[in-house]
């Protein structure tokens, strides 16, 4: 084989090289740019939680501080009534032997009702219950995102690495072809590849056609 079929045969196998390898620096690009936004989108959750969470936390305390009052006062409310014989005894102006208040407001029966202050505190323990749990939830989610976060982060390195390495391997093949034929003009960037497959076809059709003529003439 001759020297202008090995060169023909060479710049073939290069361009091949050229347009695979921009194939894989546009896969790896795109798959880069949908890493930043899946970072974008994580980051923005957890921004969202970490400012709100604290203000739940503290609301969740005011609420719980709020049940403890409500189950102090019920059991108060029992105790109350629990006295009723006592109070029964108790005269407006003298002291109670007990607390030694002179005011007795429920000297006469006027009684809390011990009903409807259940009912509170169950509403208020539901609230506290649901509460917790959304708590929980984006605790959890809070997590998860700081993990994929970290995955993401690094698979993120990866691909800048990996685009790197595509891109002076990309620079090689180019210096090797223009070795071989400086001819061929190539566009600034990674968006060659139909003007290379164009070219392609022409050389492996040139190849074809000298493979005839060395055939006819062996």
């Amino acid at each position: 084989m001759c020297s202008s079929d090995l060169n023909l045969q060479k710049l073939i196998q290069l361009i091949k090289d050229i347009i695979s390898s921009e194939a894989s620096i546009s896969t790896t690009e795109k798959e880069t740019a949908l890493i930043r936004q899946d970072l974008s989108t994580i980051e923005n959750n957890i921004k969202d939680i970490e400012d709100n969470l604290p203000n739940q936390v503290k609301m969740l305390k005011l609420l719980d501080d709020k049940i403890k009052l409500l189950r102090e006062s019920i059991e108060l409310t029992k105790i109350i009534q629990s006295l009723d014989e006592h109070r029964k005894q108790l005269k407006d102006g003298e002291s109670c032997p007990l607390c030694g208040s002179i005011h007795h407001p429920y000297a006469d029966d006027l009684q809390p009702i011990l009903g409807d202050k259940e009912k509170d505190l169950a509403l208020l323990e539901k609230d506290f219950s649901n509460q917790t749990e959304e708590i929980n939830h984006k605790k959890i989610a809070l997590t998860k995102y700081k993990s994929d976060k970290a995955h993401k982060t690094q698979k993120q390195k990866e691909l800048e690495d990996d685009l790197i390495l595509l891109k002076s391997e990309h620079a090689k093949i180019i210096e090797d072809m223009l070795t071989v034929d400086d001819s061929i003009s190539l566009q600034a960037g990674y968006d060659n590849q139909l003007y290379l497959n164009n070219v392609l076809r022409s050389e492996e059709h040139t190849s074809e056609l000298q493979s005839r003529v060395d055939i006819s003439y062996a």
